[in-house]
């Protein structure tokens, strides 16, 4: 592979490999690591390619219910994504264009995603179950040029722009170019241009959980260099087989499956869980496979902790490393669930944010109109409201200390006089708002 900036690689492999020699010595990696600030950047040609040259360690194994496997090593990632970036190149795919990747969970993510940043293109992940009003709004909003998603996703697209051009991986679909046909082309790319690290290579668009989906870009530094902190926080080394349970589309996907165990020269073990959500197949995998670190979110989490652990936790040891993220509020069911199948001596780390609470639209507008005309957000009104309203333990306390205040015996009679005080305040609380 040519096209490549040398001193590019050499600086970013001395930042990752400074993270490396301090992996387990976090105040000495806060105090020596600085960013590596390219002028010219090309994740996919100056690293991916250069660690991939001749390298027949696996880089990506997929396992599914059934057990069946498909794997690629790093030196048939590198050549399979050369020849599909020479041939999207030859279907109009320009640098700086759009382009919306929509696939299930198989090798063809990896190699789209490398493919994409070898030519330049801004790739807009989204995941399988987007909602054909949200699909809508990222071809349109988003200004997709093109489109390449599994067979069976193609319907969701009937209602696309004729212009877009459309690519299909699997099963030949009429009026779609087969993705099988890029594996013809020449396995040497040579970029038309070198990549500014301030060059766009995501557009991801937010949950919308309280708002209209927002587009968020990152460039080929934000996220490529950028996550050298998921490679850290996830403890990663090379030869480390690292278990991530996200599904394609998500952000979590692109850092944990994707530029965190990349960068660390590590390999990727995706499992297809089974639809009745038994995680046995998991546990049995991670012994089998020789996992080496397992980041999951809460879902999971929960899923595991239902199961009996204790009988899994012996074949469960080689596991250094485990992670969960997004949601604190499953952190107490995680730190159960972690401590029960991680190796003596590893370690378990989290990240956490305000949760994701689900409602309806109805209840999220009165939010948002309750936030604005208070000069505030929704996360900061809904803190509010949780420090404010007391928990029956603390108006029981409260009860207690008015009673020893007033010189009162705290009976069983003043007690229930309390409550119902309380329930008339609640009850009146009620028919205030409605």
């Amino acid at each position: 592979m040519t096209g490549h900036n040398p001193a590019a690689t050499e600086e970013f492999r001395a930042a990752r490999d400074l993270l490396l020699s301090l992996r387990t010595d976090h105040d000495a990696a806060v105090a020596r690591f600085t960013w590596p600030r390219p002028t010219y950047f090309n994740w996919a040609l100056d690293w991916f390619d250069q660690i991939a040259r001749g390298n027949d360690r696996v880089a990506v194994k997929i396992i599914g219910p059934d057990r069946r496997s498909e794997s690629v090593t790093y030196a048939q990632l590198s050549e399979r994504s050369a020849r599909v970036a020479n041939w999207l190149r030859r279907l109009g795919v320009r640098p700086g264009e759009r382009l919306l990747l929509m696939l299930d969970n198989q090798v063809a993510v990896w190699e789209a995603l490398l493919a994409a940043m070898k030519v330049g293109a801004v790739v807009t992940p989204t995941y399988t179950t987007v909602s054909q009003a949200d699909l809508h709004d990222r071809l349109t909003r988003g200004e997709v040029a093109h489109i390449i998603t599994a067979d069976h996703l193609t319907g969701a697209f009937a209602a696309a722009p004729a212009h877009l051009t459309r690519i299909a991986v699997g099963s030949d679909t009429a009026g779609w170019t087969p993705y099988r046909e890029a594996y013809t082309e020449s396995p040497n790319f040579r970029p038309d241009r070198l990549t500014h690290a301030d060059d766009p290579l995501f557009v991801y668009f937010t949950s919308g959980t309280t708002s209209r989906p927002k587009m968020v870009s990152h460039t080929h530094s934000s996220y490529p260099i950028g996550h050298l902190t998921g490679m850290y926080w996830n403890g990663l080394v090379p030869g480390d087989v690292h278990v991530n349970i996200s599904a394609p589309g998500w952000a979590k996907h692109a850092w944990s499956s994707f530029f965190g165990p990349f960068n660390a020269e590590a390999s990727v073990l995706s499992v297809n869980l089974p639809a009745s959500g038994d995680p046995t197949l998991l546990l049995d995998i991670l012994r089998e496979e020789h996992a080496t670190s397992l980041c999951a979110p809460p879902t999971a989490w929960r899923t595991l902790l239902r199961h009996d652990l204790a009988e899994r936790r012996r074949g469960c040891l080689g596991l250094r490393e485990l992670a969960w993220g997004w949601d604190a509020i499953c952190a107490d069911a995680a730190m159960e669930c972690a401590t029960s199948i991680v190796s003596t001596g590893g370690r378990i780390g989290a990240m956490s944010k305000p949760t994701s609470i689900k409602t309806s639209e109805e209840v999220r507008d009165r939010l948002r109109i309750l936030a604005e005309e208070r000069g505030t957000t929704i996360t900061e009104l809904l803190e509010d409201l949780a420090t404010r309203e007391l928990t029956a333990a603390e108006r029981e306390q409260r009860a207690v200390e008015a009673a020893r205040e007033l010189g009162i015996e705290y009976t069983e009679q003043v007690q229930q006089t309390g409550q119902d005080a309380w329930a008339k305040i609640r009850a009146h609380q009620g028919g205030a708002a409605a």
